[in-house]
């Protein structure tokens, strides 16, 4: 592991990056949390921004996807270093409240994951997401899935996830609508909102020790949850249990939007492979401009190459990504149609990341 000053030439080199809030000593240590225990983890390096702030910065962060975090440790601190990044999930994170055909947000256990009849998981024989409790069976295969994003991820504890089934209303109905314990909805906001009501039974005068209740609060402490990010929804399903409700199970009604200060602590707690986007976040980490340029134009020369390696026809614009998928099952490999359309959908998001930052 490299820890250095950073530099524009960094940004030619590291595609994801990740700002430590708690540790500001050099002397820092990476791992990566098994089943097994910690292993040291030395495939990331260290930048040091202007500010001092201590930047995370990795070189090929898919070949870590299955990771989903780390863990920084200096001294008695330790901290959660969430490789799942704000990219992914620009396109999804805000659905709407009326909710059609979104996908949705579940809170997971995470557990040490070793199923052979599974062997398409790429978490086998590591820490992955699985259910609290009683297996509802809704997903049993990976091809039930249209899109998986892991939005915050904590071994050993749980994940927060946004799932789109091709059976999305069964799944709505049976999950986010009758589940014996709720830990599906249908905006970040209420689930939140049932993450925290499960973390408040956790404590006095309930003192509940069903695992999902005490993970609940393991989970938000770890990441700074604060209660007033998402003051302003309904009480959601635990809640209403509480209290007596005979319709307790059912998505309550009159739910609110997203606060922007919630959406803001997911950013704070992703990674990004835009580095200009993190300085946004961290006024005077860099100079902000100086860097969304250079990252204009490395985007713009990925986007290009991209085109010329698959020979994609003159004019096509990237808000299509299906006929791209198709055009490279056709000419080039027709097993290549999924990472095509996920690179394009990326293409996409860091455009749009982009240029919210120039109009910021």
């Amino acid at each position: 592991m490299i820890i250095k000053n950073f530099s524009l030439n960094d940004l030619e080199t590291y595609r994801l990056y990740y700002v430590l809030d708690y540790i500001t000593d050099t002397a820092v240590v990476l791992y990566r949390r098994t089943p097994a225990g910690d292993e040291l983890f030395e495939d990331a390096d260290i930048l040091v921004m202007q500010d001092g702030h201590l930047v995370v910065a990795l070189k090929h962060p898919f070949k870590y996807s299955p990771n989903m975090c780390l863990f920084a440790k200096h001294g008695a601190i330790e901290e959660v270093v969430n490789l799942n990044y704000w990219e992914r999930i620009v396109d999804v994170y805000d659905t709407d409240i009326n909710h059609t055909d979104q996908g949705g947000f579940f809170f997971c256990s995470s557990k040490a994951i070793f199923i052979p009849e599974q062997e398409w998981r790429c978490d086998n024989t590591m820490y992955g997401p699985d259910h609290f409790g009683q297996r509802t069976g809704f997903l049993t295969s990976i091809n039930k899935l249209k899109a998986y994003e892991p939005i915050l991820s904590l071994h050993g504890v749980g994940y927060l996830i946004y799932l789109h089934f091709h059976d999305d209303a069964e799944v709505r109905e049976m999950v986010i609508n009758n589940s014996e314990i709720p830990i599906g909805c249908m905006t970040l906001s209420e689930m939140f909102k049932v993450i925290y009501e499960w973390s408040e039974v956790s404590k006095e005068p309930f003192n509940n020790t069903e695992t999902i209740a005490v993970k609940a609060k393991q989970f938000l402490d770890c990441f700074g949850f604060t209660s007033d990010l998402i003051d302003n929804q309904v009480d959601m399903q635990v809640a209403n249990y509480l209290r007596g409700s005979t319709d307790a199970r059912r998505r309550p009604v009159g739910v609110v939007a997203n606060k922007p200060e919630l959406i803001d602590f997911v950013k704070k707690n992703m990674a990004a492979s835009s580095l200009a986007e993190l300085c946004v976040q961290y006024p005077g980490m860099g100079n902000t401009q100086e860097i969304l340029t250079a990252e204009q134009q490395t985007l713009s020369k990925g986007i290009k190459r991209f085109n010329e390696f698959y020979a994609i026809p003159e004019g096509w614009t990237l808000d299509n990504p299906d006929r791209y998928a198709e055009h490279c099952e056709l000419y080039f490999n027709p097993t290549i149609g999924a990472y095509v359309h996920n690179q394009v959908r990326l293409f996409v998001n860091k455009t749009k990341v982009l240029n919210d930052i120039s109009n910021h």
